[in-house]
């Protein structure tokens, strides 16, 4: 499958990081979903998002390339009178991304990355291939429930459009690296 869209740019009264909950392929309130062998040729926002209440999602040999913001998002919610409580199970968890390639990201929204994950935790990236974006390859925003492993990847070509010191992992949380 391929999938085209048109362009999704935020407009100017936003200010800061934000992130779209939005994406050519949307996925909320499932369990083991699998996104395989899929072409995601120049979305104008988000390729894929897993939102909210999904368990055990399979990311696997895609390709994601021109992507106007983020490649994968993985975003869930919490309780606004408590941000950071995952009680209430509005989170993706235990999502594998194997094998996957990803190039061109960020082409409108400059905070583009690969892969891009808050309020979501037990995330497993491995065997992927990240480059050519203006941010970070993958950002792990906060450290929601932690167990997120980042291995046998490679990022290169990164933070392309960014001024201040930024990595091409950002990392706000406890992840295991395993090279």
């Amino acid at each position: 499958a391929v999938f085209h869209t048109t362009t999704n740019v935020a407009s100017d009264h936003w200010t800061g990081y934000s992130v779209h909950r939005g994406g050519s392929v949307e996925i909320e309130g499932a369990e083991d979903p699998v996104v395989r062998n899929v072409v995601f040729d120049s979305p104008g926002g988000n390729g894929l998002l897993l939102s909210g209440y999904v368990r055990g999602a399979l990311v696997r040999q895609c390709e994601f390339k021109w992507v106007g913001d983020s490649a994968i998002v993985l975003l869930g919610r919490t309780d606004p009178a408590q941000p950071c409580n995952a009680s209430n199970g509005e989170q993706p968890r235990g999502t594998q991304i194997f094998g996957n390639f990803i190039s061109e990201v960020g082409v409108w929204g400059k905070q583009g990355c690969g892969v891009f994950q808050a309020l979501t935790m037990g995330t497993n990236i491995s065997h992927t291939i990240i480059f050519n974006g203006p941010r970070a390859g993958v950002l792990w925003n906060d450290g929601m429930g932690g167990s997120n492993n980042l291995e046998h990847s490679l990022m290169f070509n990164l933070v392309r459009e960014t001024t201040g010191k930024i990595s091409q992992l950002h990392l706000f949380c406890v992840v295991r690296i395993v090279l």
